[in-house]
């Protein structure tokens, strides 16, 4: 098979196994839980975890690829996937269930965007279309069929094997990354952006939970009733201090970075004021902070506005509030990694 076919299918299988294990367990929910002893609705937990693994971990993910090489990262990605599938099978309770599901998640949070990434710099354009079709389709059928396929693994033989089917899939995966998948990396190695990833996180969870509460509180509903434009009343300052206040926290912990290494050098290395400053000219140009501030302005106005929007779109009471709050962090990690992406191509 030509490798503009195999490369695809290799990462389309890989992902396919990630987003069906998302919705697998919701129907095989009351046979786990009678094996462990625990209620059923305290399963719900081990659903949640897993997404919220996935959000956490997902921006790291082009940078762990970008230094250790992509194909190197893909083998982990789906080598820790096949280890949290084991621990899952043999999980006695529920807390080493959850644990096992978030092993999982971080596994599955670095094969999606590491895989899209390989496919974009190792297929070539004219194919490119027909190759990323072949990996957006099993992303879709993926959620689609968990369900019915956990109730039917679960009915006919054990919740267990619907874990443990992940390890042949996955050693498989393992061995035709090996011989086919290029190890691909960046020559220039950027820093961890941890800041970027933590307040993704934070803001749009946080946002999403204040207006879906008051989606579910009906203060949305008498808003509207009083002839207020939701969107204008609530989502636009939002957005609006979300693009304003990344900016600024991201030089507060620049300034804050280089003040700490100023007093370290003059304190503990006895390098002079002057010494400093022109080691901070060598690293440091004018065009890495201005491209950092529009970064971080992109990111707040992206993260605040999935948030506010998957806060609006709230129902069910106080678990669809949960659900929306998890879609947001999801939403907001995804949209960074995008956007990082695209500054990337645009501003270097």
């Amino acid at each position: 098979m030509r490798p503009d076919r195999i490369v695809p299918l290799i990462i389309a299988v890989a992902l396919f196994m990630e987003h069906m294990d998302s919705t697998v367990i919701a129907t095989s929910l009351p046979a786990i839980a009678a094996d462990i002893g625990v209620n059923p609705l305290a399963l719900k937990l081990a659903i949640t975890s897993y997404l919220l693994s996935l959000a956490i971990f997902i921006p790291a993910s082009g940078w762990s690829a970008d230094r250790f090489g992509a194909r190197t990262v893909f083998r982990a990605a789906i080598a820790v996937f096949v280890a949290g599938s084991v621990a899952c099978a043999l999980s006695s309770s529920l807390t080493d269930f959850v644990f096992a599901r978030i092993l999982q998640g971080m596994g599955g949070a670095m094969m999606t965007p590491v895989g899209r990434m390989v496919l974009v710099r190792s297929i070539s354009r004219r194919e490119l279309v027909n190759a990323m079709a072949w990996v957006s389709v099993p992303a879709l059928i993926g959620p689609v069929i968990g369900p019915p396929v956990g109730g039917f693994i679960t009915t006919y033989a054990s919740w267990h094997w619907i874990f443990i089917i992940n390890v042949p899939i996955g050693l498989i995966g393992i061995v035709l990354a090996t011989r086919y998948i290029q190890d691909l990396r960046a020559e220039k190695h950027e820093r961890f952006d941890v800041t970027g990833m933590a307040l993704a996180g934070r803001v749009g969870a946080n946002i999403a939970a204040e207006l879906g509460t008051m989606r579910v509180t009906e203060q949305v509903d008498a808003l509207e009733t009083l002839a207020y434009d939701k969107y204008a009343y609530l989502v636009v300052p939002r957005v609006l201090a979300g693009t304003l206040m990344f900016p600024v926290v991201t030089a507060l912990a620049v300034a804050l970075g280089v003040s700490a290494g100023y007093f370290t050098s003059l304190n503990l290395l006895d390098l002079s004021s002057a010494e400093f400053v022109k080691g901070l000219q060598i690293f440091y140009k004018f065009k890495d902070i201005w491209y950092g501030l529009v970064k971080a302005a992109s990111f707040g106005a992206a993260v605040t506005l999935l948030g506010c929007l998957q806060g609006l779109a709230t129902s069910g009471g106080a678990a669809g509030v949960g659900r929306r709050t998890t879609l947001a962090v999801v939403y907001g990690c995804e949209a960074i990694l995008v956007l990082d992406a695209f500054w990337a191509v645009v501003l270097l």
